[in-house]
C-alpha cells in the first residue's frame, strides 16, 4: 500500500513540473520538379555561333540549352522520390533523342510576362510535336498514386504550353539594353538564311526546395 503511494506521489509530481511550452512545428517544406529535354554542348555552342554571337548576346544561357516540357509544384516531401521513379517511366518510352527541334523564329515569351519583362526564345516549325509530348507527359502525370494529386503547373499545363529554348532571359535583355523588336527582326532574317536543326541527348528531371514565403 506504502508502495503505491509513493507510485502516485511520484508521479503527480512529475506531471504538475513539467511547464515546457511546445512550439508549433512549422509547415513542411515543399518541392518543384522541373522536367526538360536538353541539348548538349554542340549543339548549344552551334546556336550561339550561329545566332547569339553575331548580336552581341552571351552564351551563358544557351550553354544550358533545354526545352521545358513540364513543371510541378507543392510536392510532398514523401511523394518525391516515387513521382521521379514514375516520371522516368515516360521518359524512358517516349525516348528523347529520337526528337529534334527545327528552329522557326526568335521571339519572346509572354506567358504571364509584363511588357518589358519577356525572355528572348527559339521556336520550333515542329511545334506540335512538343505540345504532343507535354500533353501525354500531363496524363501521365495524372495517373502518379500518391499522398496528393498533381498536375502540371507554372505555365507548362497543356492549355497554355508554348515550346520554346530561351535563349536571354528578361534580365539580360533589359542589362544588355537589346531592342527586342530590332533583334527578332535582324535574327529572324538570319535564321531564313541558315535554317538549323538539332536533336536532344538526354531527359533531365531536376527537384528543388520551394521557395517559402511568409
Amino acid at each position: 500500500m506504502v508502495a503505491k503511494l509513493v507510485l502516485v506521489v511520484v508521479l503527480f509530481l512529475t506531471s504538475g513540473c513539467s511547464t515546457k511550452v511546445r512550439k508549433p512545428t512549422p509547415a513542411s517544406s515543399t518541392f518543384e520538379m522541373v522536367l526538360t529535354l536538353r541539348t548538349s554542348d554542340e549543339v548549344n555552342e552551334l546556336l550561339f555561333q550561329r545566332y547569339l554571337g553575331p548580336f552581341g548576346i552571351p552564351n551563358d544561357e544557351v550553354q544550358r540549352g533545354h526545352v521545358t516540357l513540364g513543371w510541378i509544384n507543392h510536392i510532398d516531401p514523401v511523394d518525391i522520390k516515387p513521382l521521379e521513379v514514375h516520371m522516368h517511366r515516360y521518359f524512358d518510352k517516349i525516348k528523347p533523342q529520337h526528337y529534334s527541334f527545327n528552329v522557326d523564329r526568335l521571339g519572346e515569351y509572354l506567358v504571364n510576362r509584363k511588357p518589358g519583362h519577356t525572355p528572348l526564345i527559339l521556336h520550333p516549325k515542329n511545334a506540335s510535336s512538343f505540345k504532343r509530348l507535354n500533353y501525354f507527359l500531363n496524363q501521365h502525370l495524372k495517373t502518379f498514386k500518391g499522398r496528393k494529386q498533381y498536375t502540371l503547373s507554372v505555365g507548362t499545363e497543356p492549355e497554355l504550353f508554348v515550346p520554346h529554348l530561351t535563349v536571354a532571359h528578361e534580365d539580360r535583355v533589359n542589362q544588355l539594353k537589346i531592342n527586342r523588336l530590332r533583334i527578332k527582326g535582324s535574327m529572324n532574317r538570319l535564321i531564313r538564311n541558315r535554317p538549323t536543326s538539332f536533336r536532344f541527348n538526354v531527359a533531365r528531371i531536376k527537384v528543388k526546395e520551394e521557395k517559402q514565403h511568409s
